[in-house]
């Protein structure tokens, strides 16, 4: 049980720490649209580095514990593409963010022209997709502590490190485009709080035995709706508001800064 609630209040953790991000962007007087551009090139490159480079290893790593490595292999590819429909799916029917599609003859959006009106949908997509890949990585941080608990503070610490320029790139749209400040957080905290929900939904589910396959599923998925936020709503944004230099030198930025991030945990434990 103490281990449970451990499992729990790290996931409460996680998530807040995307609140921190919010308070920043609402914190500045004037924000520019190429430090707009950086926080969401930066984002983004958080999230495709921890994709492929860190839970797409680890979700085949779960998946040969049991079957045969070209079968959890498929399985994994088959989660991946999975994760990537559902949140392909709910930005299908989210507010069209226009500052991603710009001049795009399908946009229906009647406001398509006006600047702010497109930095609230972009922000509201945003939240959208990154709520939705916090429920699994809620999951995620829940399950592997439960298992491990130095791999749940990895894990912990990885998503509270992206969490917090995801955060920025939710709010500061949003605050660009409204000047309120409260709506901004807010924004941002419940994209946050959907981290402890996941794993409540998780506990439900499942309870406190989590076979492997599940969790390499989980992890595939999480890497789908990563690098579907990253590709489809980050970088695109990021390119918007910003020159192309700046952007693509954020995302890699973002992917050193990860790297780096988890070289040093991987070299504690």
């Amino acid at each position: 049980m103490a281990q449970t609630i451990q499992a729990f209040i790290w996931t409460v953790i996680a998530g807040l720490t995307m609140v921190i991000g919010g308070v920043v962007a609402a914190s500045g007087k004037k924000t520019s649209d190429n430090l707009l551009s950086v926080i969401m090139g930066f984002s983004a490159g958080l999230l495709i580095y921890i994709s492929f480079m860190e839970l797409l290893p680890e979700s085949l790593e779960y998946m040969e514990q049991t079957l045969e490595r070209h079968v959890g292999y498929m399985i994994m590819i088959a989660a991946f593409l999975a994760g990537i429909a559902i949140v392909a799916l709910i930005n299908r029917f989210s507010p069209c963010p226009c500052e991603l599609h710009e001049h795009d003859d399908n946009c229906t959006c009647k406001e398509h022209n006006h600047n702010a009106s497109g930095l609230y949908k972009a922000g509201f997509a945003s939240m959208i997709a990154i709520s939705l890949h916090n429920l699994p990585e809620g999951f995620a941080i829940f399950s592997s502590t439960l298992h491990n608990a130095s791999v749940g503070l990895s894990l912990v610490l990885a998503v509270a490190l992206h969490n917090v320029p995801e955060g920025l790139a939710i709010a500061m749209p949003v605050y660009k485009a409204t000047g309120n400040k409260a709506k901004a957080v807010l924004m941002s905290l419940y994209a946050g709080l959907c981290t402890p929900v996941g794993a409540i939904i998780g506990m439900l589910v499942f309870g406190s035995e989590i076979n492997p396959l599940t969790m390499g599923i989980v992890f595939a998925v999480i890497a789908g709706t990563m690098v579907f936020v990253a590709l489809s709503e980050l970088y695109p944004s990021a390119m918007h508001h910003g020159k192309k230099g700046t952007a693509m030198c954020s995302v890699v930025a973002g992917m050193i800064f990860m790297a780096l991030v988890m070289l040093v945990m991987n070299h504690h434990h």
